[in-house]
C-alpha cells in the first residue's frame, strides 16, 4: 500500500523541501501546530455533513483530493517533528502503549459494534445540538 521510504526518508525529503524555500525561519512550533490544524480540518471539511454509509462513494469520487489533505497534514507534521526534534516512531509507539492500557481489546458480549457506537454518537450529537439550541 505505501511506499518503502521510511520516515527517516520523509523527514529529509520535508526538510529539503523547506530549506530550498527559506520557509525554516517561518517554521515554528506554534505556526506549525495551528498549520496541522488548519490542514486537518482541510480533510475533515471533505467528509462534513457525511454520514458512515457516504464514505465509500466520497473516498472514491474525491480520492485525489483526500490524498492531497492526507498528503498535507503529514508534511505539516514531519515539518514540525523536524523543527522541533520528536521522534515520530517513538512518539507513535509510546502513544500505541498507553493507548492499548487505556484501551484494551474487549470480545465476546461487552463489544460494542460499529452500528451501535454510531448510534451513540449521534445520540451525543443531537443531545448536544439541542442543548446548543435551547
Amino acid at each position: 500500500m505505501d511506499s518503502k521510504a521510511t520516515i527517516q526518508e520523509l523527514r529529509a525529503f520535508v526538510d529539503a523541501f523547506v530549506i530550498e524555500r527559506n520557509w525554516k525561519p517561518m517554521h515554528t512550533p506554534a505556526s506549525l501546530a495551528t498549520a496541522i490544524s488548519l490542514e486537518s480540518s482541510e480533510l475533515l471539511q471533505i467528509f462534513q455533513w457525511s454520514s458512515p454509509e457516504d464514505g465509500p462513494r466520497i473516498l472514491k469520487d474525491r480520492q485525489q483530493e483526500i490524498s492531497d489533505e492526507v498528503a498535507d497534514v503529514a508534511i505539516t507534521l514531519i515539518a514540525f517533528c523536524n523543527i522541533t526534534g520528536l521522534d515520530l516512531d517513538t512518539a507513535v509507539r509510546q502513544k500505541l502503549a498507553k493507548q492499548a492500557l487505556k484501551y484494551p481489546v474487549v470480545s465476546g458480549q461487552n463489544a460494542m459494534n460499529k452500528q451501535e457506537l454510531y448510534s451513540l454518537v449521534q445520540a451525543q450529537r443531537a443531545t448536544f445540538n439541542k442543548a446548543k439550541t435551547s
